[in-house]
């Protein structure tokens, strides 16, 4: 380790597999097939980047999918005889105030350094994040992407910042990570 608790490979290739898990062809109809499955096979993700779910805004989703159905499916993963949920905790919610039984899902086995990659990935995606929940999901990815701990990140920034040719890479994988989030910008 260095000073900067630097402990692992970088996760450039990570975050390209988690963003294929999420992708679309031009039609937004998800490249893998998705199936159904009961929701009462399926329970939340522990570790849910989102921390609020606004009552209102669950239960005017849940309106539409009486109305409609789920429109995209959720991402889950096998574990032991259920199915974890990955990302789409608010159509899961919402579907069963709903009152459905079912839901379309993708299932990926995924390692637990993809899951939690790809969760925070598709919750900063979305605009409904509180504040808190998005610096803390770019902070956690920024950590795994340049293999520091959360800890360390806004030091590394500064840092970056103040002298971008002492840390080439670093810069290069970032400017990419926020290119990944939407064109956002780190400095």
């Amino acid at each position: 380790m260095n000073a900067f608790g630097r402990k692992g490979p970088r996760l450039t290739n990570l975050l390209e597999r988690a963003q294929s898990f999420t992708a679309q062809d031009g039609a937004g109809v998800p490249t893998v097939a998705p199936r159904t499955l009961p929701l009462d096979l399926i329970v939340p993700n522990p570790r849910q980047p989102r921390r609020h779910f606004d009552p209102q805004q669950l239960q005017d989703l849940a309106v539409s999918i009486a109305e409609r159905g789920v429109l995209q499916p959720i991402m889950v993963r096998p574990s032991r005889e259920r199915f974890e949920i990955v990302f789409g905790e608010r159509r899961y919610r919402a579907s069963r105030l709903a009152g459905r039984h079912e839901i379309p899902v993708i299932v990926q086995a995924v390692s637990d350094e993809e899951f939690e990659v790809i969760a925070t990935l598709e919750n900063l995606q979305r605009a409904d994040l509180n504040r808190f929940e998005e610096v803390t999901g770019k902070l956690t990815l920024l950590a795994r992407t340049l293999s520091l701990d959360v800890q360390d990140v806004p030091a590394h920034l500064k840092q970056m910042r103040a002298n971008p040719q002492a840390h080439p890479e670093d810069v290069q994988v970032t400017e990419q990570l926020f290119a990944q989030l939407g064109g956002e910008q780190w400095v």
